[in-house]
C-alpha cells in the first residue's frame, strides 16, 4: 500500500507504520531538530572546508566567495532572492563584485554560537558618495547568484575619504 504524503512547514519528519498482518496504516508526523554537529557542518561548508574526500573545488560552485552592495529601496531579501534590488559597482564599464579577502570560522561542539565571517574592505577611491542600502554574498562575480543577503535599516553614507569594511 503506497500513499503520498504532503509535509508541510508544519511537519518536516513523516513516519510511516504498516501493520503486516492486518494492514493497519499509522502515519507519524513532526518536526526534527538540526543539532550543534550539523550547524558545525554547515558553518564549515560555507567557510570553504571540505573533507579530503570532498575538495574545495567540487564544492566551489556553491561556496560565496565575493560580496555586493546596492542601492535599492523597495526590495526585501527573501528565499526566493537571486541579486540585490541594485546593485552597485565601482566600475559599471566592468561590474564585477568584491572578493572576500579573508574568511574565519568559530565553531566548536560546546560554543553556543557558529560563525563565519567574510570580510570585505571598500577602499575610499571606491564607490564615494553612494549611499549602500543592501549587502549580498554571491557565489560569482557576476550573475544572479546571491547566496544571503541583507536590507540595511539604514543606508550607510559612503563619502570620499570612507573606508567601509564588511
Amino acid at each position: 500500500m503506497e500513499q503520498n504524503v504532503k509535509l508541510s512547514a508544519q511537519s518536516n519528519v513523516h513516519i510511516s507504520k504498516v501493520n503486516k498482518k492486518t494492514g493497519n496504516h499509522e502515519e507519524f508526523l513532526g518536526n526534527n531538530l538540526i543539532t550543534k554537529t550539523a550547524l558545525i557542518g554547515l558553518a564549515r561548508f560555507i567557510y570553504g572546508d571540505f573533507s579530503q574526500n570532498d575538495t574545495y573545488v567540487s564544492a566551489s560552485p556553491y561556496t560565496p566567495k565575493y560580496l555586493g552592495v546596492g542601492d535599492g529601496d523597495t526590495q526585501t531579501i527573501t528565499v526566493e532572492s537571486t541579486q540585490l534590488e541594485h546593485e552597485i559597482f565601482n566600475d559599471e564599464l566592468n561590474p564585477k563584485r568584491f572578493l572576500i579577502s579573508s574568511r574565519q570560522i568559530k565553531s566548536t561542539v560546546n560554543s553556543p554560537i557558529s560563525e563565519v565571517t567574510f570580510r570585505v574592505y571598500i577602499q575610499s577611491d571606491m564607490l564615494y558618495e553612494t549611499d549602500i542600502k543592501e549587502v549580498g554574498l554571491f557565489v560569482t562575480e557576476t550573475g544572479n547568484t546571491l547566496w544571503a543577503g541583507i536590507k540595511l535599516d539604514s543606508p550607510i553614507h559612503k563619502g570620499e575619504n570612507d573606508i567601509i569594511v564588511i
